[in-house]
């Protein structure tokens, strides 16, 4: 596992907390709000990752400009 979760990107994990890393940070917002809304969209959890994740580079885009 390169990060603190399986989909967590940080390069070197240990050398952050995990509860202070922003990509755990992320995938366990996606993961709640998978987990609350449900499957009735049809969306799998992949898709709420990834959709979570662009809305995350967005933010982070319109904030550095």
């Amino acid at each position: 596992m390169k990060g603190h979760d399986g989909l967590c990107p940080t390069p070197n994990p240990h050398l952050i907390d995990r509860q202070h890393c922003a990509y755990c940070h992320l995938i366990e917002r996606v993961k709640e709000h998978y987990k609350n809304k449900g499957k009735s969209d049809g969306k799998t959890y992949d898709d709420g990752y990834h959709d979570g994740w662009a809305a995350a580079i967005n933010t982070l885009q319109q904030a550095a400009s």
